[in-house]
């Protein structure tokens, strides 16, 4: 609906009248406003500071009578007494010229009169009186003077309240004027908003409709796409720009055979339009005509889709394809797979698995644009190595896997070609990485690791295929670079252990299946238990006791191995605590640390919560490190012992000898002992040679002021020997087996 323009023009001089009509009244009552507040300041507020410095000027007239009746100063008395009085006849004479009550005035200056004339008689008798009479009648002068005062109080009071309610009145009245005012505000806005909407909203439909008018005269002349208009035998009518453009781009005549051909066919059937695609001069077009029955007309849509049919390809091709490596990818990997084990019955299918080696330090140190260009050298490298091997009736298709791996998915009609070509074909790439990828960042030395899966193993499943070749592929990086490895049935009950073993931890963590043992260490001279080595042990509930040399691993791998730990600082620390309040101060408690554990970040502060949670001295406390976890990372490891070592805690290095550390490395770790591993102990009674290297052992220890212990002692003959090395301690089933926590009690009564 849009509104005639008189009927605009009535709105308009309504909202004239209306506003003149609102401007009179605000004015009228603001002008009322105005005289109520007027009225206010000249007649009520002067009236209240009158009433308020009588009330002052009677409090001091009290103050100065009983200040002249302690120290009897007839001078400043008159001299107060008299400045008060001008006071009060001054706000007296200001009352009198508003309108207050007369009576109330009246009583006000009898009352005020009265207690001049007791002043003027206290003065009298202060200053003339007998004593001792003079001071009882001063005393009688002066309550009377208070009474007075309590007497004109109230009338003050009564002249402030006939202020207030006046005050009201006026308040009460002008907030009535100033909300009529608001209210007409109010209204007169709401009826301009009203309006302006309203207004707005037919302006908003004039100019929609002017927009459409004008796009619609311009939508044919300014389209993009080609516009044709064709009469009801198919000759051209129009052509806008576009279509003006691309005739000379295009043979229009070509073309048009098939426009015909289409227009025909609307012509004998009820649809309305016809579409279809065309490709002219590499340019793919979508043609649109439409039927106009009524105007025997015919409109033709060309639409330029060449970019659109790009776009197309490219993700038709990145669907299926690496964009690195322009290799077909995963899920194309997998559709050629599935399709051909379905040809299974003729042909044996093989899967190999190609992974590069430390892949990752080379992103880590040089980036990933140096790890892009390894990819496609390594792409390159196994696309040649597989064209200079004879086919021998193989199909061999090579895919992009996954980060730095690749796939080579392999058929053949016999399992003696697959036997024969794939490791003829490993070798060959490992041959082809002998020299090395050159590229702006260097030179570069790669290995590769390579599992192979068959179909007869994957019972028919591809998807089985590619675990059992990765899981190959997996076994090979464990046992080192450069490595093959061919998936057998044993190794997939192996990693099914290890997968159930790892999810046995977990239920063994939460259920209380582990506990801790404690093996005795003995002081060679002297036979005295020095310490213990905490130990885990594990109680499986239905396949017993589990080796910590089985399950430590897995914990490691799964990273479980970091929440045990704690467990066992835990444990320790509380135990260390029993033991203390049983007058076993003196022992050391040991707890193997795990790589993981040590350079887990938050590691020192389990230790700090721990001897905090059971008040027991870090001293107690002695962490078993091997040297081969200080030589990963030198200099963090150095960093972290250094803290422990500053809150007090005990350092030894485990299994010494048989790690790969420097001896000019030994000097930086602030060590306090050094443990002789068990491999050396024992054939110490034979073996001329482990006796030279145990003795050369405890040589260095001294040297560098560390204390020796010798673990894995078990006959006499071995103690002997340790015992005139100077061995400091000893640990092993010569003393002792691993006890419980209440055993070393009773063992530390005897030792």
């Amino acid at each position: 609906m849009f509104v005639s323009r008189g009927s605009l023009l009535g709105v308009f001089l309504f909202i004239t009248i209306a506003g003149v009509a609102l401007s009179y009244k605000i004015y009228y009552q603001g002008q009322q406003v105005d005289t109520n507040n007027t009225a206010l300041l000249s007649e009520k507020l002067p009236v209240l500071h009158a009433v308020s410095e009588i009330e002052q000027a009677l409090s001091e007239h009290e103050r100065i009578n009983y200040e002249f009746y302690a120290t009897q100063d007839a001078q400043t008395f008159t001299r107060n007494q008299s400045q008060n009085q001008n006071l009060v006849d001054k706000q007296l004479s200001a009352l009198a010229l508003h309108s207050v009550d007369a009576s109330v005035l009246s009583k006000i200056k009898d009352y005020i009169h009265q207690q001049r004339q007791l002043s003027e008689d206290l003065l009298f008798q202060l200053t003339r009186g007998t004593y001792p009479e003079q001071w009882d009648k001063s005393r009688a002068l002066l309550s009377d003077m208070t009474n007075l005062g309590n007497m004109i109080r109230p009338q003050l009071m009564e002249l402030s309240l006939q202020v207030e309610e006046d005050l009201k009145v006026t308040q009460t009245l002008s907030s009535e004027q100033l909300h009529t005012m608001s209210n007409l505000v109010i209204i007169y806005s709401m009826i301009i908003i009203g309006i302006a909407i309203f207004g707005g909203y037919q302006l908003s439909i004039f100019f929609k409709e002017a927009i459409e008018k004008k796009k619609l005269a311009h939508f044919v002349e300014r389209n993009p796409n080609a516009v044709l208009s064709l009469d009801w035998n198919g000759h051209i009518t129009y052509l806008n720009p576009a279509a003006e453009l691309l005739e000379d781009a295009i043979n229009f005549p070509s073309i048009f055979q098939q426009v015909e051909i289409k227009i025909n066919e609307l012509k004998s059937i009820s649809q309305s339009h016809l579409s279809w695609q065309f490709n002219r001069h590499d340019l793919d077009f979508l043609a649109t005509i439409h039927k106009h029955n009524d105007i025997q007309t015919f409109t033709l849509y060309l639409e330029n889709i060449t970019q659109r049919r790009k776009a197309e390809r490219e993700l038709e091709f990145l669907a299926f394809n690496d964009p690195l490596t322009s290799l077909p990818n995963r899920r194309r990997m997998e559709l050629d797979g599935i399709e051909w084990l379905q040809q299974a019955e003729s042909h044996l299918l093989a899967l190999v698995v190609i992974g590069i080696d430390r892949f990752s330090q080379i992103t880590t140190t040089h980036g990933y644009q140096v790890g892009d260009e390894i990819l496609n050298s390594v792409k390159e490298r196994i696309q040649t190595s597989l064209s200079m091997l004879p086919e021998r009736d193989i199909q061999a298709k090579l895919y992009r896997f996954t980060g730095a791996k690749f796939t080579l998915l392999l058929k053949s009609t016999t399992k003696e070609a697959i036997d024969d070509w794939t490791p003829r074909l490993i070798q060959e790439v490992q041959s082809s990485l002998l020299s090395f990828i050159a590229n702006s960042h260097g030179h570069f030395y790669l290995h590769l690791s390579f599992g192979v899966s068959n179909n007869l193993q994957s019972r028919h499943q591809f998807s089985q295929l590619l675990q059992n070749a990765d899981a190959a592929y997996t076994t090979a990086r464990k046992t080192g670079s450069n490595q093959i490895c061919f998936f057998s049935d044993d190794m997939q009950n192996r990693e099914r252990q290890r997968l159930q073993m790892e999810t046995d931890l977990r239920i063994a963590k939460d259920s209380q299946q582990f506990n801790l043992v404690y093996q005795p260490k003995i002081n060679t001279k002297t036979l005295k238990i020095m310490g213990v080595e905490a130990l885990i042990r594990w109680q499986h509930p239905t396949s017993g006791f589990v080796s910590p040399a089985e399950f430590i691993p897995v914990a490691e791998q799964s990273g479980l191995i970091i929440e045990i730990g704690s467990w066992i600082i835990d444990q320790v620390c509380q135990q260390i605590a029993i033991w203390r309040q049983q007058k076993l101060s003196q022992i050391t408690c040991a707890i193997n640390i795990s790589p993981f554990q040590f350079l887990h970040h938050d590691f020192i502060e389990q230790l700090d919560v721990a001897i905090a949670k059971h008040q027991v001295p870090s001293s107690s406390v002695e962490l078993e490190i091997t040297e081969g976890l200080l030589m990963h990372d030198l200099q963090r490891s150095v960093e972290i012992l250094k803290q422990l070592h500053r809150r007090g805690f005990k350092i030894s290095i485990d299994d010494f000898g048989t790690g790969y550390s420097s001896l000019a490395y030994l000097k930086l770790f602030p060590l306090d002992k050094l443990k002789i591993d068990k491999s050396f102990i024992d054939n110490i009674s034979s073996n001329g040679a482990d006796r030279s290297i145990v003795r050369t052992i405890i040589d260095l220890a001294k040297h560098l002021n560390l204390k020796v212990v010798a673990e894995g002692v078990e006959t006499l003959e071995q103690f002997e020997l340790l015992n005139e090395y100077q061995c400091d301690e000893i640990q092993g089933y010569y003393f002792s087996k691993p006890i419980s926590a209440q055993a070393i009690i009773e063992f530390s009564h005897e030792h």
